[in-house]
């Protein structure tokens, strides 16, 4: 037998949730574990449609993905070639990894933090140390600064709103840590900033992407899996300056990127409308989960976020029977009480209908008080 690279024989594979939903016999109702959307756009789908019968599928993708890069140039109003395509934001995030990062090379995240990222990191044999608030669900930016000038990290890594908490990181104070720390790389993983509200983070939310064509430590990451609902196609991009770019192409693969996915994301791109009316269906069930979370005995704390998720903390005496209640019944929801300081949270993702999961809540009240 070849083994493995001793330096990678301690390390954990990032954990995956139940992906039962792919089974025949699958049991769910209401997947709301890994922040999918599923209101979805025609539009997309018959531009799909439209491409498979040309058979054009037969050529390999165009690696470059201009068409996509030019959409997204205007979308954001920045030059195309501050964009590059993967296939995912996580291949982005990945890539970056292996072209930054050496072995015993600083990562420093606040924790809790993209889980993924870590393990791309650790695969990269990098040492994290980690910033841990009083609350991981109340940033304290003075701190946090003050542990970045302390270690002077090869790389900091943030997810802005933040997964799994939703805390939002505001533009100022970000742009202010990266002016601060030029030798440090920041990556800002934006795969939930379209579902803020812009108050408390900046002018607009893509701030960060413009800041980030003009210095040369910022990479803004990006992905259409959350609220344009292509998680399966698998499509991402970063917003950076023109060397980092450079940098990042020895390492990219762009046949990943399939044509499948750069029409479906160019499609989606120019379909602002759209994602803008479903943006409120979202918010609005969002104000109605928590307005029903918020008074249900067994829930301690109800957390708000910017994001398309909410997290509860659970009474201990039934977090796992709370669990293994949805679960039964077909909602998937997502624990994260293994994380450090999120002792019997449980992430919930929110979509353009929340009923069914409201209606097992409300029943699991019922159940409770009736033992």
């Amino acid at each position: 037998m070849i083994d493995i690279k001793p330096d990678f024989k301690t390390l954990k594979p990032y954990s995956v949730v139940k992906q039962d939903v792919w089974h025949y016999n699958s049991k769910v109702k209401i997947k709301i574990d890994w922040n999918e959307e599923f209101l979805v756009n025609k539009k997309v789908e018959e531009n799909l449609i439209d491409f498979i019968r040309s058979s054009k599928y037969a050529l390999y993708p165009d690696v470059s993905s201009i068409d996509l890069n030019i959409a997204l140039s205007k979308y954001h109003n920045i030059n195309h070639n501050n964009i590059m395509t993967f296939n995912g934001s996580d291949e982005a995030l990945d890539v970056i990894c292996r072209s930054y990062i050496e072995k015993n090379n600083i990562v420093v995240f606040r924790n809790p933090e993209y889980g993924n990222f870590i393990t791309f990191a650790e695969t990269s044999l990098a040492k994290i140390e980690y910033f841990y608030d009083k609350d991981p669900f109340v940033l304290d930016e003075n701190s946090f600064k003050m542990h970045i000038e302390k270690f002077k990290p090869r790389l900091v890594y943030i997810s802005n709103p933040n997964n799994p908490t939703g805390v939002l990181y505001n533009f100022s104070f970000l742009k202010d840590m990266i002016v601060s720390n030029p030798n440090s790389l920041f990556i800002i993983d934006e795969a939930y900033i379209d579902f803020i509200e812009k108050t408390g983070y900046g002018e607009s939310i893509d701030e960060m992407i413009h800041f980030s064509t003009k210095v040369n430590n910022v990479i803004v990451v990006r992905t259409f899996s959350k609220l344009y609902s292509l998680a399966g196609l698998r499509i991402g991009y970063i917003v950076t300056n023109n060397e980092i770019i450079n940098d990042l192409s020895l390492l990219r693969k762009g046949k990943n990127v399939s044509m499948l996915s750069q029409i479906a994301a160019k499609t989606a791109i120019e379909s602002k409308d759209f994602y803008n009316e479903k943006l409120e269906i979202i918010r609005e069930q969002k104000k109605n989960v928590i307005n029903k979370c918020s008074n249900l005995s067994y829930v301690d704390n109800c957390y708000d976020s910017s994001a398309n998720f909410i997290c509860l903390r659970i009474n201990d005496k039934v977090f796992n029977r709370l669990k293994t209640y949805l679960y039964d019944n077909g909602v998937y929801i997502r624990d994260r009480s293994s994380i450090y300081q999120l002792d019997n949270i449980i992430r919930v993702s929110i979509i353009d209908d929340m009923s069914l999961f409201i209606h097992y809540m409300d029943e699991f009240e019922k159940l409770i008080k009736n033992i």
